[in-house]
């Protein structure tokens, strides 16, 4: 079989980002194709900006309390928009050891564009055609929205746009309290917003103890825990309100 690449990998995530370096390694012809950014969630919406927000959270945290240890501090302000500016540094910092350039200075042929199948080996994409004997599709996700009522009709952000947000709110109701929920919650209740965070369990997928722990740990930090299933989202002046369903007790009640 004549091809141009021994391997395609679609999609420049981590996931494809390991692939290709590790294949180009070997020694393999490799091309990495990426609909929009190289880097993925992991470099611009996940890992690396909510590890620094979550740092910038700690700093504000331990200045908080530091009298605990005998330094004496004034309560810290939180400038947000100077916190999007290191979020973003902090991302094009990371993006600097993936860019298309410095790819192709380890043997990864890098083409930008949606892809689309030709045949069963050729690929188009950024305005080429690729061949290739093996193909590896590591396309990524996107964020979950819930079906829940009235939810489309209030503002809302995701991992897609959180990080860039430049105004600290004074409540923020969190729905989802998995790792990234978790994550949020106590980031922005330590920046000083007062969080509701709202699942039929906190960590519903992780160890019992896990979860015990950091029930704890919210507690002693201000965060609201509210379990049960959110049914309803609403306006309520300049407000957002919510309604869950206890899923034990079977009884409504509202968050703000």
């Amino acid at each position: 079989m004549n091809t141009t690449h021994d391997l395609i990998v679609i999609g420049g995530g981590s996931a494809g980002l390991m692939a290709a370096g590790f294949a180009a390694r070997l020694g393999a012809r490799v091309a990495l194709l990426e609909k929009n950014r190289i880097g993925g969630d992991c470099t611009w919406t996940g890992c690396v900006p909510s590890k620094a927000l979550l740092k910038v959270a700690k700093v504000a945290h331990e200045t908080r309390n530091a009298g605990q240890y005998g330094v004496i501090t004034a309560p810290p302000g939180v400038d947000m928009a100077a916190v999007r500016e290191y979020v973003r540094w902090a991302i094009q910092d990371r993006y600097q050891e993936e860019t298309p350039e410095r790819l192709a200075r380890q043997g990864i042929d890098v083409a930008i564009g949606a892809a689309c199948f030709l045949d069963a080996h050729t690929i188009q994409a950024g305005g080429r055609s690729l061949s290739a004997k093996k193909f590896v599709i590591a396309s990524g996700a996107h964020p979950f929205i819930p079906n829940i009522a009235g939810l489309q009709e209030v503002p809302f952000l995701t991992n897609l746009n959180i990080f860039d947000n430049d105004r600290l709110p004074g409540r923020l109701i969190v729905i989802g309290a998995g790792p990234i929920g978790a994550e949020i919650s106590q980031a922005y209740q330590r920046l000083g917003s007062l969080v509701t965070l709202v699942d039929v369990g906190l960590l519903p997928r992780d160890e019992p103890e896990v979860a015990e722990v950091m029930g704890r740990v919210f507690a002693r930090e201000g965060v609201r825990f509210v379990e049960g299933l959110v049914t309803e989202a609403r306006m309520a002046g300049d407000e957002i309100q919510i309604s869950v369903q206890d899923q034990k007790l079977r009884r409504r009640r509202t968050c703000w």
